[in-house]
């Protein structure tokens, strides 16, 4: 297997400690449960190249390019114009070796409840995305799967991974499609499907966004974690039946979860109710600290899925 990039998560490192390999790696400052740090390795059983374009460390194979951004934000320059740039370049460096169909982006904002200038930075970031969507010709109904949490302080820290075949992105029919949210959400509203199923390497997979208790375009429970927990995970149990219907099954054991958590005190709670479940396995499930990107969401949780071994291919 071959390296395509390193993230880490947990207390920030000095400039010394960071990871200063050619492959692309980022230091995202949140706190981790039952931990220092964890790693969150990518690898490809195809060679790979490493290269930097602009801002953007990336690594690329055949049939994907994985990269990662980290953007200061300077004084006098708003979030969304950050974010705007971030994306713009992110676009071009796709577009300009052919990995024209972006599967998955994971979003670590600084402050992300935070106003600035008038507007919570978070809605900040949905405008600055989507106009960068909208000026590159990136539909917003193809838009990848993605997540957008709030770290303590840093850059704007940006992954992603784009294949040179498209996705099929998938909604969930309880909830109202995110890029369809009213204008109650933000003058632009965020860019991203509910999940996508791709292929890399041969081999099906299923990315799901960051999932909360919403339903419709309403957050439920908004001061019960268990009750918001439940709903997470029906939502997410929905989408596993929507990728079913394109024939995705999922292995019994091929759910892998990442937990993001407002108050280190519903941590015990969120952990126990999810190990009974047993669907993942506890070593299945990663826990952390973050702000989420509405102050009534207590938990948000993300994560992907493999197939069940066999040799039907989804449907293209």
């Amino acid at each position: 297997m071959n390296l395509l990039g390193i993230i880490m998560f947990g207390k920030l490192l000095s400039p010394k400690q960071m990871v200063t390999k050619d492959f692309p790696s980022l230091n995202v400052n949140t706190s981790v449960f039952d931990a220092a740090t964890i790693e969150e390795t990518f690898i490809s059983s195809e060679s790979v190249t490493y290269g930097q374009y602009k801002n953007i460390k990336y690594a690329q194979s055949n049939d994907l390019v994985f990269g990662c951004i980290e953007a200061e934000q300077l004084d006098n320059i708003s979030l969304d114009a950050v974010a705007h740039e971030v994306y713009l370049s992110l676009f071009d460096l796709i577009a300009k070796y052919g990995y024209n169909y972006l599967v998955r982006v994971w979003n670590y904002v600084p402050n992300i409840l935070e106003e600035e200038n008038g507007m919570e930075r978070y809605r900040r970031f949905n405008c600055g995305r989507h106009e960068a969507f909208v000026s590159k010709n990136h539909g917003v109904e193809q838009s990848p799967a993605a997540n957008c949490v709030g770290v303590p302080e840093g850059p704007l820290s940006v992954y992603f991974l784009a294949c040179k075949r498209p996705g099929i992105p998938l909604e969930n029919p309880r909830q109202t499609s995110a890029y369809r949210y009213p204008q109650q959400y933000g003058p632009r509203s965020p860019t991203f499907s509910r999940a996508t199923l791709t292929e890399l390497n041969g081999t099906p997979l299923l990315f799901i966004s960051g999932t909360a208790s919403v339903v419709g375009h309403e957050s439920l429970h908004p001061d019960d974690v268990l009750e918001q927990t439940r709903e997470t995970m029906t939502n997410i149990e929905i989408l596993l039946e929507q990728a079913a219907k394109e024939n995705f099954m999922a292995a019994k054991d091929g759910l892998y979860l990442k937990v993001y958590i407002k108050y280190s005190e519903h941590f015990s709670l969120i952990k126990n109710y999810l190990e009974t479940l047993n669907k993942p396995a506890a070593h299945q499930i990663v826990y952390m600290q973050c702000d989420l990107c509405r102050p009534e969401l207590l938990v948000e949780i993300e994560g992907f899925c493999l197939p069940l071994t066999s040799n039907k291919q989804v449907n293209k």
